[in-house]
């Protein structure tokens, strides 16, 4: 077989191996930040167009500034819209994608098949890398490297030949990667490494690195950005933890990678941060190996290069997110290893491949290099790809992925709360309660699980309980304005109406750009009969997010009760169109007809109410009224006992009208 074929044989094992390995992400759904990224981002769920295109540049949203990433879950939703699978797919490709060049950028520069195919075997399917994949919103992670992996590509062309020419496409890729993810910040550093091994650059290493200042300064302009990004959206977490407790659980945190990438077991979403209670012996232990390790690695520089420089881009690309300065917090993150890990399976592959040395043509040996090492290759291979496929399945759902979280670490109040939301999510408001009383009893300063448990209390009519939980997040938090929302929420289920509106303004004073305070103003405002209030703050909701389809439905409740009845009209429409399954605008829309004298419309939109719902007691009660008032008194029964089964009570009023016309067929 010619290399030509022996290559792409081997490229298309290294394809079908991946895909297969990730295949079970596809039928994973969202999970985590899922939901801020995508779900609840009229931007994304808007497709890709010129406005939100602008939007995807300018904002730091999710405290985070990465217009590629944005844009490619625009794409994803023009295609695929809300199904879960077509975004899985595409980080598959994107991952496939980056280990096939992955493997022909180092066969290009060392000549070697095999080795090279191992490297990007194993960057393929470790089960460290599954964070990368299966997490939609870690597109980030695998579109970057595609960009980190074509720069490297174009950074190799120009070494061939230096030139501008070939210079502009490694300045070009590398600024669109760092605007998928500022991971890339390291790369000219990892470029340098490069010039050193394999592409034994002979320049001078002042030329060398004085030649990359352009992107140097790339990267430092992505850190400006990226810090002014996570401190804006509160993310970045140097005051939750000193330096001391930073630096100690950084060196932990690098032998930890280095064990997980050994032995790959007790992976989970969220490991959680053990602050002051990181135990001496582990820091000292790790800083120790840490050394011994670079040490190592310098004795052998000379002879064996790849150690060094695979030691080199692991340890550099690592310190962006390695702790250092806190975004977050966690102790570490599997994602984190996507790149990093590149250099160890380097310096590792071309160091037990050279102590097998291949037989030269003096001494032919019975098997060759490559025989050698195939079987036990395979079976690491085999084995990761096993563990990649099991771990996957974790991915599944919010549930699952909390629950093996919680079971493979030691107090993870994160997993606990969220465990809980998602139970919440889906009506198990009971034991989502057990699960946010478990986060708070492990960490009693924790205002989400606090706010979550008062949501929760709340739903099941514990409102007195639901507020001292809201205030308790407030102590912990002051500026947490979904606290006050929340609290407003339930003063005004208590008719304390002052205190909810007391609640509101100071949601809105903490953040002016939520649409939820006004809402809940507008609410409370309603009830004590303000309605050009209400009106004024829900229009100002809608001007935050006018894509809310119960904003709208809540303005033409409000302009009806104000008498401006084709307003009102007009807002229904607006939530319908928005989100046509929604049969409280159709009731709406059904009152309205009704009383502009046009019952047969009313008579529709009442049917479509309930085609959405059947069981909606008060569309029953209405066609009824509207029945009735075009004689069909059989059919106006008919409704109010469909609405009786339904646990409404008609209006008796309207009951004693209707036996006039036509007795109870049941009496």
């Amino acid at each position: 077989m010619n290399k030509n074929r022996q290559f792409i044989t081997v490229a298309a094992l290294l394809a079908a191996v991946t895909a297969g390995a990730f295949w079970r992400a596809t039928g994973c759904g969202f999970v985590f930040d899922d939901k801020q990224y995508i779900l609840a981002n009229p931007h994304v769920q808007n497709g890709l167009n010129w406005a939100d295109i602008k939007w995807a540049f300018t904002s730091m949203y999710a405290s985070n500034w990465h217009p590629l990433t944005w844009i490619s879950h625009m794409l994803d939703n023009q295609f695929w819209a809300l199904d879960p699978a077509g975004p899985h797919l595409t980080n598959v490709v994107l991952h496939i994608a980056n280990v096939l060049l992955l493997f022909y950028i180092l066969r290009r520069m060392t000549g070697f098949l095999w080795r090279s195919a191992f490297v990007a075997a194993l960057f393929a399917v470790h089960p460290l890398h599954v964070e990368s994949v299966a997490w939609i919103s870690e597109r980030k992670d695998v579109l970057s490297t595609l960009f980190w992996m074509l720069t490297m590509l174009a950074y190799v062309r120009y070494a061939e030949c230096p030139g501008i020419r070939r210079y502009a496409p490694v300045f070009v890729l590398l600024a669109l990667g760092l605007m998928a993810k500022p991971m890339l910040v390291s790369l000219p550093i990892v470029l340098l490494l490069m010039d050193w091994w394999p592409l034994r650059r002979s320049a001078p290493p002042v030329k060398l690195v004085l030649e990359k200042t352009p992107l140097f300064a790339l990267s430092a302009a992505s850190c400006v950005v990226t810090y002014l990004a996570q401190h804006a959206g509160g993310a970045v977490a140097v005051r939750e933890f000193p330096l001391s407790v930073r630096a100690a659980n950084a060196v932990v945190a690098y032998v930890t990678y280095l064990w997980k990438m050994i032995a790959p077991i007790r992976l989970a979403a969220y490991y959680p941060h053990p602050g002051v209670t990181l135990p001496e012996w582990q820091t000292v232990g790790s800083t120790v190996l840490l050394v011994a390790i670079t040490a190592a690695v310098i004795a052998l520089a000379r002879r064996k290069p790849y150690m060094a420089v695979g030691w080199a881009w692991c340890t550099i690309t690592l310190i962006p997110v390695i702790g250092i300065l806190q975004v977050g917090l966690q102790a570490m993150a599997d994602r984190y290893t996507y790149i990093p890990l590149i250099g160890v399976f380097t310096a590792l592959t071309w160091g037990i491949a050279d102590l097998f040395p291949a037989p030269t043509a003096n001494k032919r040996k019975s098997g060759s290099q490559t025989h050698v090492l195939a079987i036990p290759a395979v079976v690491i291979i085999a084995a990761c790809a096993a563990g990649t496929w099991h771990y996957t399945g974790y991915w599944t759902s919010e549930i699952t992925l909390c629950t093996r979280a919680i079971a493979v670490t030691q107090n993870n109040a994160m997993m606990h709360n969220n465990l809980g939301v998602a139970l919440y999510n889906q009506g198990d408001i009971e034991e989502s309660i057990d699960h946010f009383r478990k986060a708070i009893e492990i960490s009693s300063d924790f205002p989400d699980a606090y706010i979550n448990l008062g949501n929760s209390l709340s739903d099941l009519g514990y409102l007195d309980e639901a507020i001292i939980e809201y205030k308790k997040a407030i102590k912990y938090n002051p500026k947490d304005s979904r606290a006050y929302c929340n609290m407003a929420a339930v003063m005004g289920q208590q008719g304390d109406i002052g205190g909810a509106i007391e609640a509101c303004r100071k949601a809105i004073e903490l953040s002016p750009d939520l649409a939820a305070p006004h809402n809940n103003l507008a609410r409370a405002y309603m009830t004590v009969g303000r309605t050009e209030d209400a009106i004024a703050e829900y229009r100002k909701a809608l001007e935050i997010d006018p894509e809310s389809a119960q904003a709208h439905l809540n303005l033409g409740e409000a302009l009806a009760t104000a008498g401006d009845d084709d307003a009102a009209m007009s807002e229904f429409y607006e939530a319908l169109r928005l989100q046509p399954n929604y049969p409280e605008a159709h009731l709406n829309l059904g009152v309205l007809n009704l009383g502009q004298g046009k019952p047969d419309a009313a008579i529709e939109h009442y049917r479509q109410a309930l085609q959405i719902k059947p069981d909606y007691g008060a569309a029953h009660h209405n066609l009824a009224i509207a029945l009735y008032s075009i004689g069909d008194f059989a059919g106006a029964w008919r409704e109010i006992g469909l609405c009786r089964e339904c646990g409404v009570q008609p209006n008796p009023a309207f009951i004693e009208q209707l036996r006039q016309a036509m007795p109870e067929p049941n009496e």
